[in-house]
Formats: C-alpha cells, sequence, structure tokens
C-alpha cells in the first residue's frame, strides 16, 4: 500500500512538472502525524488511569478500561484536531 501511494505521489508531481507547475507551486503539506499520535497515547493513558479507578471504587471489570480508553482516546483526536487548527490560524 506504501508503495502504491509513493507511486501515486511522484506521478502527480511528474504531471505538475509537466503542465508548467513549479515545485514552490505545490502546496504545503505539514504532516502533523506525531502530534495525532501523542495526543491520541496521551488521551488513551489517561483512559487506562481513570479505567483503572473507576474499576477499584465500583467493580467494573474490564468493562471501565475499554470504555475510558476509546473515551479519552477520542477526546485526544479531537484535542489535535483543534491544536493543529490553532497552528495553521497562525501561520
Amino acid at each position: 500500500m506504501i508503495i502504491f501511494i509513493r507511486k501515486y505521489i511522484n506521478q502527480e508531481r511528474m504531471s505538475m512538472i509537466e503542465k508548467g507547475v513549479g515545485p514552490n507551486d505545490l502546496p504545503n503539506t505539514r504532516s502533523y502525524i506525531g502530534i495525532q499520535l501523542g495526543f491520541l497515547f496521551l488521551g488513551a493513558g489517561v483512559g487506562l488511569l481513570i479505567g483503572y479507578f473507576l474499576d477499584r471504587a465500583f467493580r467494573m471489570d474490564e468493562v471501565a478500561y475499554f470504555s475510558m480508553i476509546f473515551i479519552f482516546g477520542g477526546i485526544g483526536l479531537i484535542a489535535s484536531h483543534m491544536y493543529i487548527k490553532k497552528q495553521e490560524g497562525d501561520s
């Protein structure tokens, strides 16, 4: 899959160069995968911690762990989206 994606990106750039579009005219694509994964893992870690406390306090078994990981992981992804939008707005 990665090979096909790289091949497609290369073909797209070659066709843009053939049409006379220079490298400076290419859209600026910044990769935020590190920030997104950081927020996701941070949220999942907080979810594990809260799931542990819920399990000990209310004896919820495994339900607390899985639900809190998904809830706080989702919150982490939403936070990363808001952070990225703020960074793009500042530049």
